[in-house]
């Protein structure tokens, strides 16, 4: 067995690529350099470092042909492998989504669920993958590179291969790739994994270290990030494939990653995961590779990476290889704690007086200040797994993710940064986490650990002269941050815990050092990490605090802060009364519920309760005023006030002054960022040179000026292009805020310059909304006058106008003015409009007041229909003419729908049950200002919510009718009527409903869509919403009830996704749903077209309508 083994690995060739539309000549010649380059780097490489093996994490080709893989057998025949002496009996491949001919693909989508991907990747159904994968095989094969195998059956796609004393793993990724939206999608396969240790051809992870075990190395394209989250997390009594493969593996080689060479970093607290980055994927991404030399003696090894550098246009070594870390490859060792390994007291002492309270003297407005202990007001903060920044969904996406709580993160990884901008609670979660590890000794599982606090601007002062980037420059740190706090905290006693691998070390505010001396710390205490290897280090910092070397050491583990939810903003409000009100330090008589009902009403609050400063300022401007202002100029114009009164006192107007002339000029300059000098400059207006004062001082009294008030108004941001604001809004209503203000004229001259830009659109509505506040007549009038012009497709004033007469209170809206509103919003639904501003001033009429009868019923002709399930005679029966809005099931849920006491009356029997476990009390997202216009489908509703909708509509109308929901039978006969339409309204055309052709991406008002309603008078049959029938799909028959199964149920709170049938195995109980809906192709918009699910599902395309018969 050779002692050294050296493994070049290479990942993401793209061999084959050419210029395209999207890729230019240039780029194929770039291409060429760096390649030619990598072989003339390879051939100075020094001895010891010479590579033995050579592994390609996948993406060798650029489109899986066979033409790109004839250039890649060129290149690694005639100009690679000899360079290294090496012949391909000496390459380990994998496939990675590059290598799929995707004119090939089978068509099979990515299985959502553990259950059915082990399902397809058996080792008796690959076969069924062959297909895509042909010229890779063929390629591997005509190379002659050695196969790897499962048992007896060799393979290209996966399976083990021995190698010079080494095992590899080689496994799939790509199985299920078939286009640029993979992420969080794949999987390796565990069955796979599992016939390899049947066979033996696994290390036995009881031999973990054993020094006759192989060391193991898998080899996959895809990063964690990119599989199903399934993978390698545990659900239920499955242990997730990835912590099954880490269990049996020492290192981890992966592709795909076209960014700078990343520190080598653990997996299950077992392998060592390496990036690899692409060996060529275009100058714009950081091309780079690396040798890794294994010692399989001392079961240790040391990595040296390149990156290509395009300036220079040449490889670079990442770093010297004498100063390359040596990695350990036996388990991390937990080491008893020492007996006497005790915490100071003072110590303890000094964490409970930087961390018990939270300070909230500088938001109180006018408020009496009372104090707020940090545990009891302390909410959890919630972030996407590290390596999904990219993946947090937008809120128009409505989508369902798994955030999870950052402190079970801390407790999970020995390595986190945590980024968050101004006021999303970074420090405060530092310093609630090291609380409770000193004040409860049981705090997540870490008795007997240390947890270091240090505010990084606290090592200011400390000198670096000549330190090298090593573990004794962090202790020097630590023993300078010791020497200089009244902390009480020696370095030695921190050595300790850091040899017993009890200490955990919080780095908080990495935004608040200068650059050179973040990057000196920062490396230094990666090594810190590497030589106490058992110890947590967690860093925290605004976003320009996470730069590139931040990212270089500790970028893997990168998570930052989610604005808060709905879940979140409740419990802190909860937490916040029972502090401040039902303490009785203000006598006030209202209740948490009280606060949360007028929040979730308002339609303008979203952006500043999405983080603990935002929602602290509104708990206390609640507590001042007793309610929330209704009208959103006026929401901005208090939040803004209260938010500087305590944090500037006695400056609070010169500051909004200064704010206000910042948003003009970013605004007039069509910018979101101004740069520092820029921004000190416009402070020269409020803050004049003091008599006698020279102008450098002047200067450095701005600049010092700035430095408190950019932090401290909690409303700017710092990013690479400059400082700007947290949010859009803000930067508009202060632009608005200054335009009027600075009016001395026509308040209409004003903004008529204004009224056909895009960029100026919030800006307009929210001076107009502003100005109410003072004028309401003259606000109305500004309306009216732009009302009264001639406005074209699409519409942009008239638009514009109604928008800003929603920015209007309720109350001092001229309803001449509203009169004049709605006749130009039908205007717009009546002309030539594309959907989406159709849906726009459908949505504007439910604001300002829909009256159309939207409860009406359309009588469906007698007769005998043929449906695409059968034949169905029709007698006497009416359809509602629009699916059930919002405002019609609020009256459901005001007249006690979701009571207890009325379970009984309007609830099936399995109904309540489900109610019983759920609790629920509105539809899903009921609150969710983008789905809850009032004139909309109502959307997030299970069937059993819809079937309860329509018993107590028979209740409480008390007539000659019986309304339920129809069947899929009933439903397909009034859609595509007596003649067997393929569509409601007959054949396809764009622009007749709202399915994703139109663009609008989330449900629309009813009836906006006048030609596409049936000949009969029925809308919205096709798009909008689903709709559910009381068609079992299973039964193939309607049914009064479905059942409720308790599992089921805990599953799918789980999930959020069980599917159709095919992947709920076990359910028995799938109604169907009819018409397609916003976020489906027009195919599923067909009269005949069908959907199953499970009854329990509350999506956000889900909703229904009434159909009524004689009794």
């Amino acid at each position: 067995m050779s002692e050294t083994v050296n493994i070049l690995h290479l990942s993401d060739l793209h061999v084959g690529m050419e210029p395209t539309e999207e890729i230019s000549s240039t780029a194929v010649d770039q291409r060429t350099l760096t390649l030619n380059g990598l072989v003339k780097e390879l051939k100075r490489v020094d001895g010891k470092w010479r590579p033995h093996v050579v592994a390609i994490s996948g993406d060798i080709a650029w489109k899986g042909r066979e033409s790109d893989y004839q250039k890649a057998r060129d290149w690694l025949n005639n100009e690679l492998l000899p360079v290294l002496e090496l012949s391909p009996e000496r390459l380990i491949i994998c496939p990675g989504n590059h290598d799929i001919d995707r004119k090939k693909t089978t068509g099979m989508l990515p299985p959502p669920t553990s259950s059915a991907a082990d399902e397809w990747l058996k080792l008796e159904n690959i076969a069924n993958f062959a297909r895509p994968f042909e010229a890779f095989v063929a390629f591997c094969n005509g190379m002659g590179i050695p196969s790897p195998s499962i048992g007896d059956q060799t393979n290209r796609l996966t399976g083990m291969v021995d190698m010079m004393g080494l095992r590899f793993v080689v496994l799939n990724s790509a199985w299920f790739c078939r286009g640029d939206e993979d992420r969080n999608k794949l999987w390796l396969g565990k069955p796979l994994l599992e016939k390899m240790a049947a066979n033996s051809q696994l290390m036995d992870k009881d031999r973990y270290d054993h020094r006759k075990s192989k060391i193991t190395i898998a080899l996959f394209h895809h990063p964690q990030e990119w599989l199903n989250e399934v993978e390698y997390n545990a659900y239920g009594d499955r242990l997730s494939t990835g912590e099954y493969l880490c269990l049996r593996s020492h290192l981890v080689l992966n592709g795909h990653m076209h960014a700078r060479p990343a520190e080598p970093d653990r997996l299950f607290n077992g392998p060592w995961r390496v990036k690899g980055g692409a060996s060529y994927a275009g100058y714009a991404y950081r091309n780079h590779f690396s040798i890794l030399r294994i010692d399989t003696e001392k079961r240790v090894f040391d990595r040296l990476a390149y990156e290509f550098d395009p300036g220079k246009d040449k490889w670079v070594k990442d770093a010297d290889a004498a100063d390359a870390p040596v990695y350990e490859l036996r388990k991390p060792s937990h080491k008893k704690r020492s007996s006497h390994l005790v915490i100071p007291g003072k110590y303890k002492e000094w964490v409970k007086s930087q961390c018990k309270d939270v300070d909230i003297s500088r938001l109180a407005g006018k408020s009496p200040i009372f104090q707020v202990g940090l545990p009891q007001i302390y909410i959890p903060l919630m972030a996407n797994p590290p390596g999904k920044l990219k993946e947090k969904p937008k809120q128009d996406d409505f989508e369902r993710e798994k955030p999870v709580d950052i402190e079970d993160l801390i407790t999970q990884d020995s390595l986190l940064v945590i980024e968050g901008p101004a006021g999303s609670g970074k420090t405060t979660l530092l310093k609630h986490f090291t609380y409770m590890m000193i004040e409860s000794g049981e705090w997540k599982g870490l008795d007997g650990y240390l947890p270091v606090l240090v505010f990084l601007n606290e090592l200011e002062g400390f000198d670096t002269t000549g330190l090298p980037r090593t573990s004794n420059t962090a202790e020097k740190a630590l023993t300078y941050w010791s020497e200089n706090t009244d902390s009480f905290l020696d370095i030695d006693t921190i050595r300790g815990f850091c040899e017993a691998g009890k200490a955990i070390f919080f780095l908080d505010g990495l935004d608040e050092v200068e650059a050179s001396l973040r990057g000196l710390l920062v490396e230094a205490f990666h090594r810190l990490k590497i030589k106490y290897e058992q110890c947590s280090i967690i860093l925290a910092g605004r976003p320009h605090g996470v730069d590139d070397t931040v990212k270089k050491w500790f970028g893997e583990r990168l998570v930052e802060i989610l604005p808060l939810g709905m879940a979140q903003v409740e419990a802190f409000i909860h937490k916040w009364f029972r502090i401040g009100f039902e303490s009785g330090q203000h006598g006030v008589k209202k209740t948490a519920l009280d606060m949360i009902g007028e929040v979730k009403a308002h339609p303008s609050i979203d952006e500043l309760i999405d983080s603990p400063l935002m929602l602290t300022a509104i708990c206390l401007l609640y507590n001042d005023d007793k309610e929330l202002p209704g009208q959103r100029a006026e929401l901005y114009d208090r939040f803004i006030s209260n938010l500087l009164y305590k944090r500037f006192p006695g400056e609070a107007q010169k500051v909004r002054n200064f704010l206000m002339g910042l948003s003009s000029e970013m605004h007039t300059k069509r910018s979101r960022h101004i740069d520092h000098a820029k921004a000190v400059r416009l402070l020269e207006k409020e803050y004049k040179r003091k008599k006698g004062e020279t102008e450098k001082a002047f200067k450095e009294r701005l600049v010092e000026k700035f430095r408190r008030v950019e932090p401290g108004c909690g409303l700017l941001k710092f990013e690479k292009k400059g400082y700007g604001f947290i949010h859009l809004t803000f930067q508009e209503f202060l632009r608005a805020n200054d335009l009027v203000a600075g009016e001395t004229g026509s308040y209409f001259d004003t903004i008529e310059k204004f009224l056909d830009d895009e960029w100026y659109r919030e800006v307009v509505q929210l001076y107009i909304g502003f100005l109410s506040i003072q004028s309401p007549s003259m606000a109305n009038a500004i309306v009216k006058r732009i009302l009264a012009q001639e406005s074209k497709l699409p519409f942009l004033r008239w638009r514009l106008a109604v928008r800003s007469l929603t920015d209007i209170h309720q109350d001092q809206r001229d309803e001449a003015v509203v009169e004049s509103a709605v006749k130009r919003i039908w205007e717009i639904v009546t002309s030539d409009a594309k959907p989406p501003i159709k849906g726009e001033a459908g949505e504007l009429l439910g604001r300002i007041g829909d009256e159309r009868d939207l409860e009406e019923f359309i009588p469906i002709p007698d007769g005998t229909y043929k449906t695409s399930v059968g034949e169905i005679t029709i007698v006497s029966l009416e359809m509602a003419k629009y699916p059930v809005t919002n405002q019609w099931y609020r009256e459901f849920i005001e007249a006690g729908g979701y009571k207890q006491e009325n379970w009984e009356k309007y609830w099936t029997k399995n109904g309540i049950q489900w109610l019983n476990r759920t609790q629920t009390e509105y539809p899903e997202f009921w609150f969710y200002h983008k789905l809850n216009c009032p004139n909309s489908p109502v959307a997030g509703v299970s069937w059993w919510e819809a079937d309860a909708f329509c018993r107590w509509l028979t209740l409480i109308r008390k007539d000659e009718h019986t309304y339920r929901l129809p069947t899929e039978k009933e439903w397909e006969a009034a859609a595509a009527g007596l003649e067997n339409r393929e569509y409601p309204f007959g054949k396809w055309k764009n622009g007749l409903c709202n399915t994703a052709e139109s663009k609008i991406r989330k449900t629309s008002p009813v009836g906006i869509f006048l030609k596409g309603k049936t000949p009969e008078g029925v809308f919205d049959m096709a798009g909008n919403v689903w709709e559910w029938t009381t068609t079992n799909f299973d039964l193939e028959k309607a049914v009064d009830d479905f059942a409720f199964d308790q599992k089921i149920q805990d599953r799918y709170e789980k999930e959020k996704y069980i599917g159709p049938v095919g992947w709920a195995k076990g359910i028995t109980a799938h109604p169907e749903l009819r018409g397609g809906s916003w976020g489906f192709s027009r195919e599923f918009a067909r009269c005949a077209a069908r959907f199953v699910v499970i009854p329990y599902e509350r999506y956000h395309n889900f909703g229904f309508r009434c159909i009524r018969t004689e009794k």
